[in-house]
């Protein structure tokens, strides 16, 4: 054998070993960076621990609840409160599957079988403590055959719940979220530290998970829907060991001033406020914090409109309304304003608070006098002219139909429908089986009926359905023109946060055709996530 075929031989062996080392068997669709960083990978920590601050998520669906959850944890001593979601895609409101360990180190299943705002069925395996605060390998198994629930430690069987009310399959609606779950603000995030993690399609018997637990997983076990190895380090751990291909996604939740680019070349700004239900309800001091930003930096911040979504209040009771007016008036004089009706605001209270001098001359129209819920608004800035539509909760086809007169009357202006509800979480036009649809006119109802028909709709902007993230759908109009729909609710991070008093800023080239979007917490000086700070080019 010659030394130039030695040599190759070596090379061989030691790629081998180093896809050995990381635990990676399936990494033909990996770019070559990405295999030089899994050669050089090494155990680089014990294990991953997770924050509010950042999100693993699967980056393919699973469409069926796993019947398997597997993973190594260590509880860290001096806390025996809740220690969070190992694996979760709970989103408040559709069918979904969590793992939990919680209080006094029990571990936890959640199931929400069905579209049901928050309710679901938990349980608890209050026989097993995985406090040892050393790694433990806990391994749940869900034979819906059976009605059971079985959970294991070390290998072993601790426990096993009877009667389990879900008896077969059902469809899961978002992709699992290592380390936490969907619900605003990841508060409920693992506090401990997570080694692995493995998830299966069939229910492992207790020789399989003794095996598991003594020899590991290879990643081409039969059943293994996705498992991941989270002692590597940034890059690889990401990696999906199983034979799937399901790597985990990364996404910063919640950002430095420093680390997000400032909007520093524009020539106006918007400020749009998503729902303050909770901020109205609980947090009243931030909810005042939120509009003395907006009036203290309205000059430095070049701002010309401020644009509310809705859900003003919670329970839409005097005291809140009075509340909000006192913050909301404070931008009298100072920077104009729009305001929209949601479903938790009562017509009659919205009416009452608002029908008067002071937010009648921020408007230029409305549909019925007395009425503010549908109404528009003529702006321009510089040489750019804005119609702002204001269209109410559960709109009726008289509405729209009323809306569509006032855009064809004003053909030269760029026309911004704001409203309550429209747009869902997952980025589609909120449909009649999603969370909360209003009873009249769904998101696909006005678009076909307004939005798509009018070449001039630049933007529909909305609140109402909860989301961590600005969510962003482009549509080409029946007219060959882009709408540009955007839905920005931060009620579930406020929920789950305390507060953090979100604002959109949106900020304009002096043509009006290149929009930046920066999400700011105005109480915590933090910007939200990255997928919430983008730049669009409009028509």
């Amino acid at each position: 054998m010659t030394k130039r075929m030695i040599t190759t031989l070596m090379a061989i062996l030691l790629f081998a070993l180093c896809l050995t080392a990381c635990g990676k068997n399936n990494l033909e669709d990996k770019n070559d960076e990405t295999l030089i960083k899994c050669c050089a990978c090494e155990d680089v920590r014990e294990g991953k621990t997770f924050s509010v601050l950042e999100q693993y998520t699967l980056s393919n669906h699973i469409s069926n609840v796993p019947l398997t959850m597997e993973t190594e944890i260590k509880i860290l001593p001096g806390d025996d409160t809740t220690q969070g979601i190992i694996v979760g895609n709970d989103d408040n409101w559709n069918r979904c599957i969590d793992y939990y360990i919680a209080e006094n180190g029990h571990p936890k299943v959640f199931f929400k079988n069905r579209n049901v705002h928050i309710k679901g069925t938990e349980y608890i395996f209050e026989n097993v403590d995985v406090r040892s605060f050393n790694f433990v390998h806990l391994a749940i198994t869900f034979d819906m055959e059976k009605s059971q629930l079985n959970c294991y430690l070390d290998g072993e069987l601790k426990q096993t719940i009877e009667n389990v009310e879900i008896q077969e399959q059902y469809e899961l609606k978002h992709n699992f979220i290592i380390g936490g779950d969907r619900k605003g603000g990841n508060k409920e995030h693992f506090k401990g530290v997570i080694r692995n993690i493995s998830l299966w399609s069939d229910v492992r018997s207790a020789e399989e998970v003794l095996c598991d637990y003594k020899n590991g997983i290879t990643g081409s076990e039969e059943g293994l829907l996705a498992a991941y190895d989270l002692t590597k380090c940034q890059d690889c751990l990401k990696l999906d060991i199983s034979n799937n291909q399901n790597d985990l996604s990364y996404q910063k939740l919640w950002q430095e001033p420093s680390a997000v680019d400032s909007a520093t070349d524009y020539a106006y700004s918007f400020a749009v406020i998503g729902d303050t239900q909770e901020l109205s309800e609980k947090f009243p001091n931030k909810m005042a914090a939120l509009y003395d930003w907006i009036v203290s930096n309205a000059d430095e911040q070049k701002i010309e409109c401020v644009i509310g979504l809705g859900d003003i209040t919670q329970k839409s009771k005097d005291e809140e309304w009075a509340y909000a007016k006192e913050q909301i008036y404070k931008m009298n004089g100072v920077v104009p304003y729009t305001l929209v009706r949601g479903n938790h605001d009562k017509a009659l209270g919205y009416n009452a608070t608002f029908n008067d001098e002071e937010y009648l001359k921020e408007l230029s129209g409305v549909m019925t006098e007395g009425d503010l819920t549908n109404a528009y608004k003529l702006l321009d800035v510089g040489n750019v002219k804005y119609l702002i539509m204001i269209l109410d909760y559960d709109i009726t086809d008289d509405e729209l139909a009323w809306a569509g007169e006032i855009i064809s009357a004003n053909p030269e202006r760029r026309v911004i429908i704001t409203t309550h509800t429209y747009l869902y979480r997952d980025g589609t036009l909120l449909g009649s089986t999603d969370a909360y649809p209003s009873k009249v006119n769904t998101g696909d109802d006005i678009w076909e009926k307004l939005v798509s028909k009018y070449d001039n709709i630049e933007m529909v902007i909305c609140g109402h359905d909860p989301s961590q993230d600005i969510v962003y759908l482009a549509t080409e109009g029946k007219n060959g023109n882009t709408v540009h729909q955007l839905l920005i609710d931060p009620q579930n991070v406020d929920y789950y946060l305390d507060g953090v008093a979100m604002v959109a800023m949106f900020y304009f080239s002096e043509d009006g055709n290149t929009l930046t979007i920066r999400y700011y917490s105005v109480t915590e000086d933090m910007y939200g996530s990255e997928k919430s700070n983008f730049t669009i080019n409009l028509n």
